[in-house]
């Protein structure tokens, strides 16, 4: 039997259309590669209703199986999960509704090569409503005020990269987005491409306020998890300061009215506003202070590197 190449991942757990036409359009892209394959289809239950066509695809002769969760986990721990059970040295993550041309799949693969271990997928030019290119524009510009190196489409689910990143990366919550900048922080070479976007992926898509709510929440954890992992302290302390600074300065300021003008002080709102900004501060230094204690005691046990090669060992 010949050995699994490449293993494509498509989780369905949260959008799906035409999922049968575009599998085989997945499934007629990776053939001509001409390098042997295989799918895995990893359902949530609210999707359990297209696992009969799954079944079919695979009856047609598409290589694969289907994988059935007990209940939603979400896309992160599905493609965490896909790579656990993954043949290939290769892994594929492909989504259930058109993002890019099938036909485009190929060039992912052909660009992981020598040092590259991580191919990602840039929908360019964008043919979206300027809605959602504001959405996106948004969210790459907070993202990359911060992040190393800049990435402009990490909303797009299609990437070809080498399974041993998933051996170093632990992916959970919804930081399957953010897969690039996690392999990075591990020592991975991540490469992006332009690819146009397809024209069934230009709709008008409008989330609600717990999504944009949770985007927000996502962006402060991926922040937090690439740049001050290992040092907690410049995370917190930096905020600390902030307020350690205004509320010294507020509290200098209501005492030289107090002591030089005659001006009260006990019935002033400010008085307050100042002194909570005390505690604050120095609470976030003090979290901070912990943070930084929890890593140093645990610094022997964690591996945030990756040995890409020893020569004569």
């Amino acid at each position: 039997m010949t050995a699994i190449e490449i293993t494509a991942i498509v989780p369905i757990t949260e959008r799906v259309e035409h999922v049968d036409q575009l599998i085989l359009s997945y499934h007629h892209a990776l053939a001509k590669l001409n390098k042997p394959y295989e799918f895995l289809f990893l359902v949530s239950p609210q999707w359990n209703n297209y696992k009969p066509s799954l079944e079919a695809i695979i009856a047609q002769g598409v290589p694969g199986k289907i994988v059935s969760f007990s209940r939603s986990f979400g896309e992160a721990t599905a493609i965490q999960v896909g790579g656990e059970m993954a043949h290939g040295d290769i892994i594929l993550t492909l989504t259930p509704y058109e993002q890019i041309a099938p036909e485009s799949i190929p060039q992912l693969i052909e660009n992981l090569q020598g040092e590259t271990q991580m191919v990602i997928v840039n929908r360019s030019p964008r043919i979206d409503a300027s809605f959602n290119q504001l959405q996106s524009r948004w969210f790459h510009g907070i993202l990359n005020m911060f992040a190393d190196p800049k990435f402009n489409d990490m909303g797009c689910g299609i990437r070809a990269f080498r399974k041993e990143i998933l051996k170093e990366i632990r992916l959970y919550g919804d930081l399957h987005r953010f897969i690039p900048l996690l392999a990075h922080q591990q020592g991975f070479k991540v490469k992006e491409i332009d690819i146009p976007q397809s024209p069934r992926d230009a709709h008008r898509r409008v989330y609600g306020a717990k999504t944009y709510l949770g985007r927000i929440f996502d962006l402060l954890t991926i922040i937090f998890l690439t740049k001050f992992n290992q040092k907690p302290l410049r995370f917190f302390g930096a905020g600390g300061a902030i307020c350690l600074g205004i509320s010294l300065l507020g509290l200098l300021y209501i005492g030289m009215e107090r002591l030089f003008f005659d001006v009260a002080a006990a019935d002033r709102p400010l008085l307050v506003v100042f002194s909570l900004l005390l505690v604050l501060g120095v609470q976030l230094g003090a979290i901070g202070l912990v943070g930084e204690t929890i890593i140093f005691t645990h610094a022997k046990n964690s591996r945030p590197y990756t040995i890409r090669k020893i020569v004569n060992d």
